[in-house]
């Protein structure tokens, strides 16, 4: 029930994180989007006393990210959930639906947050995810719900939190940072400062 409040928070008030003391890293926070993106697909469908295979229709290093927020957004309603696995599947499992996802972008990225912000938190944080779900009944493989779902979250985090959440193993959570403070000025001074020099030294040898 606590993580579905969650959800349901981070689906009517995007930057609700923002105000929270602790920030989630960026593998925590794309687990929120893709459970925002799931709600927003499932949120009417009766699952109670249903059973699901999940099958992925493609392979994407973030599967097992959507495929969590499924399992959980399926027990949290009283449903029960198989994950299909090609190298050992169970035909013996009697099941109600096939539920194929596939995620088709997901793209996080760090900006300059628009003022005002939330003191310390100067870095705009967004996730976005486009994925398609199909839902399959077993009994003929009639097709219950064909969705295709664009999600996007963003939140603060100071620019300390930007650079600690980079997530090591996956370029998709780790954002490159725009460019603050005195580098944005010094940079471009430095340049200026050397192209002088040189043109001085040019000009005063001839």
């Amino acid at each position: 029930m606590t993580r579905l409040l969650l959800i349901l928070l981070f689906i009517c008030f995007p930057a609700v994180s923002a105000y929270a003391q602790r920030s989630p890293d960026n593998l925590e926070f794309t687990s929120l989007v893709m459970d925002a993106a799931v709600v927003e697909t499932f949120n009417e469908l009766n699952v109670s006393g249903k059973s699901f295979r999940l099958r992925s229709a493609e392979n994407n290093q973030l599967n097992y990210i959507l495929e969590q927020s499924l399992i959980n957004f399926i027990k949290e309603h009283n449903g029960i959930v198989y994950v299909e696995r090609e190298e050992n599947p169970d035909d013996s499992i009697q099941l109600d639906f096939t539920l194929e996802y596939r995620i088709v972008d997901y793209e996080m990225t760090y900006a300059k947050a628009p003022k005002p912000y939330p003191k310390g938190k100067n870095i705009w944080r967004e996730s976005r995810i486009i994925a398609i779900f199909r839902l399959l009944s077993e009994d003929g493989g009639r097709i219950h719900l064909s969705e295709e779902v664009n999600r996007t979250v963003g939140d603060n985090i100071t620019r300390k939190e930007a650079k600690q959440f980079s997530h090591a193993r996956s370029p998709l959570m780790s954002p490159q940072l725009p460019e603050g403070g005195i580098k944005r000025y010094l940079e471009p001074a430095v340049v200026g400062s050397t192209i002088a020099v040189l043109v001085y030294l040019f000009f005063s040898n001839r």
